[in-house]
C-alpha cells in the first residue's frame, strides 16, 4: 500500500509541474521563446558536430585495421554526404539526409572472412540476409 500512495503523489506531483511549466510557457514573450527554441538548436548543432567527430574517428580506425589506406581514398560522395551532414538544421531533414546516404556502419555481421572496415557493394537485401560484392580485404571480388 505505501507504494501505491508514492506512485500517487508522484503524479500529482508530475501533474502540478506540467501546469506550472505550461502557465509560464504562456506568460513568456515571443522573443523569449524564440531564443529558448535558438538555443536549443544550437545545443542540438553542437552534439551532432561532437557525434560526427566520434563516427569519423571510428571510420579511420576500421579502415586502418582492414588495410592502410588513407582519407582520401574515402569516395567523393562519402565526404559529400558528410558535409551534407553537418549543414543539416532540423531533424526531418536529418532523416531525409540519412535516408540519400550511399554508405552506411553495419554492425554484428556474423562473417569470420570479414574485418572491421570492409567495403562492399550491397546487390540485394532480405529480412536477415545481404547480398553483396566484397570490394576490399581478405575476402575481395
Amino acid at each position: 500500500m505505501p507504494n501505491r500512495k508514492r506512485s500517487m503523489f508522484c503524479s500529482k506531483r508530475d501533474a502540478l509541474l506540467k501546469q506550472r511549466k505550461r502557465e509560464l510557457r504562456s506568460q513568456e514573450t515571443p522573443e523569449a521563446r524564440e531564443a529558448h527554441h535558438a538555443s536549443q538548436r544550437s545545443r542540438d548543432l553542437h552534439s551532432l558536430f561532437e557525434e560526427s567527430a566520434e563516427i569519423r574517428q571510428a571510420r579511420l580506425a576500421a579502415q586502418r585495421s582492414c588495410d592502410q589506406r588513407s582519407l582520401l581514398d574515402e569516395p567523393v560522395e562519402a565526404r559529400q554526404a558528410h558535409l551534407a551532414f553537418m549543414r543539416i538544421r532540423n531533424q526531418r531533414s536529418l532523416l531525409e539526409e540519412l535516408a540519400e546516404t550511399r554508405q552506411t556502419r553495419l554492425t554484428a555481421l556474423d562473417a569470420p572472412i570479414m574485418c572491421n572496415g570492409t567495403r562492399m557493394i550491397i546487390k540485394e537485401l532480405y529480412s536477415q540476409i545481404l547480398q553483396a560484392t566484397i570490394l576490399n580485404g581478405p575476402a575481395a571480388g
